[in-house]
């Protein structure tokens, strides 16, 4: 969180204390207040979902690649980005934001946390 290594990066993710594209992508000031869907305030990986599309892009091909399937058209592309987001992304902004009204309408298993806990071993392991 050194400001002089920080001013050395290429971009800088959710330290900094600015949100100034394309390099800072804070959230962490009192006066942000981007929104997307439902009005949950971004974090730092909703703005980096939203400022980057050629990274979820490249992730959509490659994984179409895998499964041996055609790439989709971009109306099919687009509403499939837009439903990740709704379906996934949402979920990371309203926990970083203890936005609960969200939090409540992510079935259980299925936001960032969850999966990320499932790869850590039990007690018993």
């Amino acid at each position: 969180r050194d400001p002089a290594v920080l001013d050395k990066c290429d971009v800088v993710v959710d330290v900094g204390g600015r949100f100034e594209p394309p390099k800072y992508y804070d959230h962490h000031q009192k006066e942000f207040d981007k929104t997307e869907h439902k009005k949950v305030r971004l974090s730092s990986a909703g703005l980096v979902w939203l400022h980057f599309p050629e990274a979820g892009d490249t992730l959509f091909r490659q994984v179409h690649e895998q499964h041996g399937k055609d790439f989709p058209p971009p109306t099919e592309f687009e509403e499939l980005r837009s439903q990740l987001y709704k379906k996934f992304v949402i979920s990371i902004d309203a926990n970083d934001n203890g936005d609960i009204r969200v939090q409540s309408e992510i079935p259980v298993g299925h936001c960032l946390w969850d999966r990320v806990a499932r790869t850590n071993p039990t007690w018993y392991q």
